[in-house]
């Protein structure tokens, strides 16, 4: 998605958390659900190296988390401490906030405007992080598979990344599951109109589907997570009409289900274990600063919908 729309988009979901958040006196926190303390984490955020203590606590295979658009590794400190307090060790692609400017180069080349974008070239700051992140965690844990857990529109990021950028032998061997979390997962529609012929991603999302299509590798399990409880509909609430402004461009049709920001239609991956979870796309808006928390806001990372789909990531050893 475009910078400017998905900036627009933020403000206007912003908007309506203000106007209907439930606990408007509140502090911008997510709400805690899980009773029970987390074991002990590490700084994963900070990409710090994992103590024997936290190790003997942490006995899962550990997980590496592929940031939303616009995303670092600190919004996702909270989703990281529940899946600590479930015995995974979790680790953020250390992104930084001004890392995506470097997207902005791809713009004055002709491939953007002819909407031929490749994620080589395109997407080597990311693809760079999300190496230094695998090559830490192999490091630290040389026995375990790695499960990859992408938010947005690091679903098709990580499928762009072990397509054509991971090491063939930790695709084969190490890399236990990909799941995606509200990722759009399909270009619009063709043929159905104006907006389904607009490519918010210049080609990068055609590329990766017309190269890696569905649930591609066949020696991972790959798990797509799409919320539903969001209805686009136009002329009734705010949080309504941002779902059918965002809907429409991506399916070809602002009407349906999805997480406010994602569709359902193209956030499922064929073949791909199918997990529908009443959930809103995220729980934090981007700034060049801080992200802010949205109060109240069931998300993916929240910990009873995280609960949903990590039950499907597998627990084989190498």
């Amino acid at each position: 998605m475009p910078p400017v729309v998905m900036i627009c988009l933020n403000a206007l979901a912003l908007l309506s958390v203000l106007l209907h958040a439930p606990t408007p006196t509140l502090a911008f926190h997510l709400p805690t659900i899980t009773t029970t303390p987390p074991s002990p984490r590490t700084d994963t955020v900070a990409m710090s190296a994992v103590s024997s203590s936290a190790v003997s606590s942490l006995s899962k295979n550990p997980i590496v988390i592929f940031p939303a658009q616009f995303g670092i590794a600190k919004d996702y400190e909270e989703m990281i401490a529940e899946l600590n307090s479930r015995g995974h060790p979790a680790y953020a692609v250390d992104l930084k906030r001004f890392d995506w400017l470097k997207i902005t180069k791809s713009a004055v080349t002709s491939d953007y405007w002819k909407g031929t974008l490749k994620p080589t070239g395109t997407l080597d700051f990311y693809f760079d992080a999300v190496t230094a992140t695998i090559d830490q965690v192999k490091a630290e844990f040389p026995s375990r598979k790695i499960h990859l857990v992408a938010h947005s529109i690091g679903g098709w990021v990580a499928r762009a990344y072990v397509g054509e950028v991971a090491d063939p032998q930790d695709v084969q061997k190490r890399f236990a599951s990909l799941t995606t979390l509200g990722s759009p997962n399909y270009p619009p529609p063709s043929g159905e109109g104006f907006f389904s012929n607009l490519d918010q991603t210049r080609g990068l999302l055609e590329y990766v589907n017309s190269n890696f299509p569905g649930s591609f590798h066949k020696g991972m399990k790959y798990v797509s997570v799409g919320g539903i409880g969001t209805e686009g509909r136009l002329g009734w609430g705010l949080e309504e009409n941002v779902a059918f402004i965002s809907y429409l461009p991506l399916c070809g049709r602002g009407g349906g289900r999805g997480d406010g920001i994602i569709p359902e239609e193209i956030a499922f991956l064929e073949g791909a274990v199918r997990v529908e979870v009443e959930a809103k796309h995220s729980g934090f808006i981007p700034t060049v600063g801080p992200s802010i928390k949205i109060p109240g806001y069931v998300w993916y990372g929240t910990p009873g919908v995280l609960e949903q789909w990590l039950v499907h990531l597998p627990e084989r050893r190498r």
